[in-house]
């Protein structure tokens, strides 16, 4: 916050993978109960700020971790465009676990299921992952349909109430896409 209680974005820098992991729990709404999530936390590099998003998110398969054992999360690294692409498949229903994507192809894996378009991709791959770029593709993401659903996230979270029908309706009205080709 700055001097006045604002908040600062700082959409111009890079994020960090518990910054990145902060923000998806946020955009499904689902702060309050990661907050309050009991589990444990496998990962030992996490903040105490960052405990409980963290567990919250292994077990809701949001995020495995770097290491093959589970137990290194990377908190303090910058977050990489295929890493938080992994998270918004994971977000929309899609898992490794479950053989809809390899995290080495979560790109690619986007595009098929109309996350990104191939000039998102270029434009990012281009520079380094920004908050800007995160905030919009999480906006692609609350306009993209979940793995089997015929409806897109920002409906679904929105008959779960995490905000108003009319709030989703403003935002498909005035977000429709941030680029137009013709």
């Amino acid at each position: 916050m700055d001097a006045n209680g604002k908040p600062i974005y700082e959409l111009n820098k890079p994020l960090t993978r518990m910054e990145a992991l902060t923000l998806i729990i946020r955009l499904m709404g689902q702060e309050r109960e990661a907050l309050n999530y009991i589990g444990n936390n496998p990962f030992t590099d996490v903040p105490a700020w960052g405990d409980r998003y963290a567990a919250y998110a292994y077990q809701a398969g949001i995020t495995v971790g770097t290491n093959n054992e589970h137990t290194l999360f990377g908190s303090d690294r910058q977050v990489t465009f295929q890493e938080f692409t992994a998270f918004l498949l994971r977000v929309l229903g899609y898992s490794e676990a479950n053989g809809d994507f390899q995290y080495v192809n979560a790109v690619s894996k986007a595009v098929t299921v109309g996350l990104f378009n191939p000039y998102d991709i270029s434009l990012i791959s281009a520079h380094n992952f920004l908050r800007s770029n995160a905030v919009l593709e999480m906006a692609d993401t609350l306009m993209t349909k979940p793995k089997g659903s015929n409806s897109i996230l920002l409906y679904q979270l929105a008959d779960k109430n995490i905000f108003s029908k009319n709030d989703a309706d403003w935002f498909v009205a005035n977000i429709k896409c941030r680029f137009t080709f013709t």
